[in-house]
């Protein structure tokens, strides 16, 4: 696993094992995020799982986003905060068409051409959309091709050696190959195109994923959640694409409901780290180089942790965790030290319902901000990191409907990280770019 400081960040989220390139910006360890064809719903319908998965207390709004045409990539009313000279601000550039209920999104550049591009799973459709960045802030129309049964996560990789990006989904449900839910490998071409899924065994009911080299032979291994299991299921990679059968450890947590992989002190051993929903706490798993794992330390983290993400936030070259907490409302932060505990959080208000939080430096200051996705109030809330752990206090920008996952990158060329959204009840993504208001 390539440590933070060589990546510049490393990733978790609802995310993105390859955020290296330098379309990316900034990415943390690596959290797992969390979606159809014409068979699956329409884009309106709320079909969110009912198993547990979805906070019981979830109101369940889906209010319509402020757009003149529904998955149009038209740019909608700018629902941002006046332009105030000099301050830092996001404004809707495009909403791409996806299949129905986007959830996990994923970014990278999966045709060499230096332009950041998304892939997104569609829950209800059973589908990954692939949408190549024209990187002026648009992007061409979605490619979908077919997963295992209601996709929740994806992240990318380089699972078979090539230079190329693959992609790994965690599907919830039950496919060809299990009855319980699976993880569909999609190798790249390197071209923009993926091959057909490979479907693996991947526990019960798999919601989340990460990937990392756990057992230190140099080829990138998978890691899933099992929510209804409390279980963590790892799937060690041969090299080629392929991937063994899964070894299932135990969170000492209740009901995990995301994960990240990685270092969490500068060059030191890979963790799995993941957010129990109903524990209201995080765990963290120490891999040994013979691809087992050490027992699960856990740490208070807010109420009803729904998301990671994790960067050093103080400088202090151990990394640190923010965590969007579902019922909340707030970003929690827990600074690290570095052996798999981490300090009392910290709450940071946002906006309602986060359902996601992501990582970078958005006012290029050096330091680390946040992000995060509000599921029942349209929006993202912004944080601006002081170098110290702590964090100003959120601005907010509309992101379209219930948005449910959040990734960053330079999207339009400039040297400025923006933000793209999945609108979980709309069949859509949301672009915000990233501007500064002219003096």
């Amino acid at each position: 696993m390539v440590t933070a400081r060589r990546l510049g960040a490393l990733v978790f989220a609802m995310g993105l094992m390859s955020a290296c390139s330098g379309i990316w910006g900034f990415d943390p360890l690596h959290l797992a995020g969390d979606a159809g064809p014409e068979s699956g719903p329409e884009a309106g319908a709320d079909v969110r799982p009912t198993d547990g998965r979805m906070p019981p207390e979830s109101s369940g709004d889906t209010r319509a986003a402020d757009v003149k045409r529904e998955g149009s990539q038209d740019s909608p009313a700018d629902s941002s905060p006046p332009c105030v000279p000099g301050a830092l601000r996001f404004v809707i550039a495009s909403q791409p068409a996806v299949d129905a209920n986007p959830d996990g999104i994923a970014a990278g550049d999966f045709n060499s051409d230096g332009t950041l591009d998304l892939a997104v799973v569609n829950f209800s459709a059973a589908t990954v959309s692939v949408l190549l960045g024209k990187g002026d802030g648009t992007f061409h129309a979605a490619v979908g091709y077919p997963t295992g049964p209601d996709p929740a996560a994806i992240i990318t990789g380089h699972f078979d050696g090539d230079p190329y990006l693959d992609l790994a989904v965690a599907s919830s449900s039950g496919g060809m190959v299990s009855a319980t839910g699976s993880v569909d490998v999609l190798l790249g071409n390197g071209d923009g195109t993926f091959r057909a899924a490979q479907e693996y065994v991947a526990g019960v009911g798999p919601y989340a994923i990460a990937g990392a080299d756990f057992d230190g032979d140099g080829a990138q291994d998978l890691a899933v959640a099992n929510p209804s299991t409390d279980l963590v299921s790892v799937l060690f990679g041969n090299g080629d694409g392929t991937f063994g059968s899964p070894s299932t450890w135990a969170v000492a947590g209740m009901h995990p409901q995301a994960i990240l992989a990685g270092a969490l002190l500068l060059d030191g051993p890979t963790f799995v780290v993941t957010a129990n929903s109903f524990a209201n706490d995080v765990s963290a798993l120490q891999a040994n180089t013979d691809g087992t794992f050490q027992a699960a330390k856990t740490s208070g983290a807010g109420s009803y942790p729904f998301w990671l993400a994790s960067a050093d936030f103080n400088g202090d070259n151990r990394f640190d965790l923010a965590v969007a907490s579902y019922m909340g409302n707030s970003v929690d932060v827990l600074l690290g030290n570095g052996d798999g505990t981490f300090a009392t959080d910290t709450t940071n208000p946002v906006g309602h319902s986060p359902k996601a939080v992501a990582a970078a430096d958005f006012d290029q200051d050096g330091n680390t901000d946040l992000v995060s996705a509000n599921y029942d109030s349209d929006d993202v809330s912004v944080l601006l990191g002081h170098g110290v752990g702590t964090f100003g206090k959120e601005r907010r920008f509309g992101a379209g409907s219930n948005p449910t996952s959040v990734v960053s990158g330079y999207v339009n060329g400039d040297s400025r990280i923006d933000i793209v959204v999945a609108n979980f009840t709309r069949g859509q993504l949301t672009v915000l770019l990233n501007e500064v208001c002219p003096p």
